[in-house]
């Protein structure tokens, strides 16, 4: 998984090479799924990223002051 962030926009990027290091060998062509969301201000500032995964489908990316959300269905 990748992040693009352009202001208030990321892109999420779920790439088929699920065992590379960091983006040295990231390649576009091999990206499975793009989601574009628009980011909110977090509750709480978060040093780590933090993924959360809801019952009901809602993907939750938590960073910095950064809160980034989408349903997988």
């Amino acid at each position: 998984m990748f992040t693009l962030v352009d202001g208030d926009y990321w892109t999420v990027i779920f790439n088929k090479k699920w065992d590379q290091f960091g983006a040295f060998k990231y390649k576009e062509a091999e990206d499975i799924l793009r989601v574009t969301v628009k980011a909110e201000k977090a509750p709480a500032f978060s040093e780590q990223l933090n993924i959360t995964a809801g019952k009901d489908g809602v993907v939750t990316l938590l960073w910095g002051d950064n809160k980034v959300s989408f349903t997988v269905k």
